[in-house]
């Protein structure tokens, strides 16, 4: 059974991201580890779905939640082969997520809406204004 920060940390850290993705902006989404049946997917993903973010290189942003698609888009690849190597819950609901090549992605989150998430099919860890929590799920089948 999952349900310590520990039990999530030994799935998802230093596992290499081999897809990186946009959604309906701000929405960015990492995949990571093996492949999944439908190709698009990895064994657990990082969704920045509901969340002001800004990811940096070398301490230099790159990219944040605000630019325009094509920015985003082309930024996103520089994700392809880095792996987490930390999460850092700050105060004010500003989080840090650190990868390897020297690349972070800092959240930000503003109201009662904003989240993100990392699900694989044993966990949903979700982090949310003042919430941090994780629940567990089914294998997929």
């Amino acid at each position: 059974m999952m349900n310590t920060y520990s039990d999530v940390w030994k799935q998802v850290l230093n596992r290499k991201c081999w897809r990186a993705w946009d959604g309906m902006l701000p929405a960015v989404f990492f995949e990571f580890e093996k492949k999944q049946k439908d190709n698009k997917t990895g064994e657990f993903s990082l969704c920045l779905d509901m969340c002001r973010w800004v990811i940096s290189k070398d301490e230099i942003e790159v990219a944040n939640s605000e630019n325009s698609i094509g920015k985003i888009k082309s930024t996103l690849a520089i994700m392809i082969d880095s792996a987490i190597t930390n999460i850092c819950f700050g105060e004010k609901n500003h989080h840090v997520i650190e990868f390897t090549n020297k690349i972070k992605i800092d959240t930000y989150l503003r109201n009662s809406k904003d989240e993100w998430y990392i699900l694989s099919p044993d966990f949903e860890f979700v982090v949310k204004e003042g919430q941090i929590f994780i629940e567990t799920r089914g294998k997929k089948k």
